[in-house]
């Protein structure tokens, strides 16, 4: 997702949910961000029950916090 301001922080980058090649029943939510200068990464891997089915990602962003669920269950909260 496309870079923005939340509080005093720039968030660099949001990855929805991230998948590599060799484990694709991992996933990875990631918050990037930029404070005072300082670089930093903000994230949780997530194991899916099934990587064969089709799920469901949402992302809920306040200026307080980000939240991530996969199948309507939230798996991680940045602040």
């Amino acid at each position: 997702m496309a870079p923005s301001r939340c509080e005093n922080k720039t968030l660099l980058e949001i990855d929805v949910f991230e998948v590599v090649g060799n484990d694709p029943s991992k996933i990875y939510v990631v918050n990037h961000t930029e404070s005072s200068g300082k670089l930093g990464s903000y994230s949780k891997t997530y194991s899916l029950p099934s990587f064969l089915d089709f799920h469901n990602y949402v992302i809920e962003c306040n200026k307080h916090e980000l939240r991530w669920y996969v199948d309507d269950e939230l798996v991680f909260t940045s602040k």
